[in-house]
């Protein structure tokens, strides 16, 4: 009976582990020329012309961001549009401004 309890309350802990890793966005400024890998719920501000990586099953915010070293999905990922934003890559050797992961990914982009 004991080894039960003590498998649920290690069961809670890990629950709350996992949401509270899930649960905060961090709010991001970007500036000058600093590239940045984009994580689950971050929502991103300001301006850089470095590059915006975000990673494999991210969704993410731009909210009145502008990038203009484009953005590169690792994987599968949604960017969410929030005022007004700007992405391009006029200075990254990216051809692109928005590069989508490889075979069998998926890039939802939404405004809210």
């Amino acid at each position: 009976m004991k080894l039960r309890g003590f498998k649920n309350i290690l069961s809670v802990l890990a629950m709350l582990l996992l949401l509270s890793a899930n649960a905060f966005a961090e709010n991001i400024t970007l500036s000058g020329s600093e590239s940045y890998t984009a994580q689950d719920n971050d929502v991103l501000t300001g301006s850089t012309s470095g590059t915006v990586t975000i990673t494999d099953g991210a969704e993410i915010t731009l909210s009145d961001a502008t990038i203009t070293g484009g953005i590169v999905c690792e994987g599968s990922a949604t960017i969410i549009l929030s005022g007004n934003n700007e992405v391009n890559a006029e200075n990254s050797s990216n051809t692109t401004g928005v590069q989508v992961g490889g075979k069998n990914t998926t890039l939802i982009i939404k405004g809210d």
